[in-house]
């Protein structure tokens, strides 16, 4: 299949393991991604002694994701890069967990490590169209990811591979992505566009669907993007730090993601504000 044209049609996906594509990097075996050793693996292990809570291990389903099976029907999901995923945190001190408790629901995280925009909105294109979701919601990471469809090295699949600015990731070495051509070939506005039009696309289906969705970012631009766009999802108060000395003191067992207090202080956030409507 020509790369060019390796696209699914997202909004008529045919099975829930066309989401495998974005979570899944070995089509010929059960090998996880390479996330679950870059990311989930070597800094958890050797800041281990640092961190001052329980330990923990983390339970990985087929489809790439934290979590068992899935219902047929969900009260609330999660959607987003390492943030929500949960990188250096349990389960439970997760923001989008911490919701689905107060308000007993029950709850799904699909939140993938290193997404793009692109990758976390077609997550959500997918899982909605298999699973009945009533809300959900999205904490977006920086416009500057793309997402990049690359045949396997291995095999004939197709994978959505996303890459970041100025890190280079063992999976781009897997599929040969030169990053630092592919950036200087795409100028900021082209990034923008593609953002934008992502959330649209999120925005128009979600009515469709008849889902409630609620959206955010850590990251200003992106955050000052969706204030911008006259979106019909409900925009969250934003992922913040309040202090230097809070974002260096309150870290993830892997020594560079958010730690528990930041997930609260997202959590009390959310609550306080008149938008949450939920």
């Amino acid at each position: 299949m020509n790369e060019k044209f390796a696209k699914l049609n997202l909004l008529d996906s045919k099975s829930i393991n066309d989401v495998r594509r974005y979570s899944t990097h070995y089509p010929s075996n059960d090998e996880r991604d390479a996330h679950d050793t870059e990311y989930m693996g070597n800094e958890d292990i050797a800041n281990a002694d640092k961190w001052p809570y329980e330990h923990f291990n983390y339970s990985i389903n087929d489809y790439g994701f934290r979590g068992g099976e899935y219902p047929k029907e969900l009260d609330f999901a999660a959607f987003g890069c390492s943030f929500t995923f949960g990188i250096g945190l349990p389960e439970h001190m997760l923001w989008h967990n911490i919701i689905a408790k107060k308000l007993s629901f029950t709850n799904a995280n699909f939140g993938l490590p290193a997404s793009s925009i692109e990758s976390i909105i077609d997550v959500f294109l997918i899982m909605t169209k298999h699973i009945k979701i009533k809300n959900a919601a999205i904490l977006l990471p920086p416009m500057s990811r793309l997402q990049i469809a690359k045949k396997h090295p291995e095999g004939d699949l197709i994978n959505y591979i996303n890459i970041i600015p100025n890190y280079n990731l063992t999976v781009g070495d897997l599929f040969k992505i030169n990053q630092e051509l592919i950036y200087r070939a795409i100028p900021e506005e082209e990034i923008y566009k593609i953002c934008r039009n992502k959330l649209y696309l999120l925005d128009h289906i979600a009515q469709e669907r008849g889902i409630k969705v609620y959206i955010s970012s850590w990251e200003q631009s992106t955050y000052d993007l969706l204030k911008q766009l006259d979106l019909k999802s409900v925009i969250l108060p934003q992922w913040i730090s309040t202090s230097k000395e809070f974002a260096e003191s309150d870290l993830a067992r892997d020594r560079k993601h958010p730690g528990p207090e930041h997930h609260k202080l997202f959590v009390d956030r959310i609550f306080n504000s008149t938008k949450w409507t939920i």
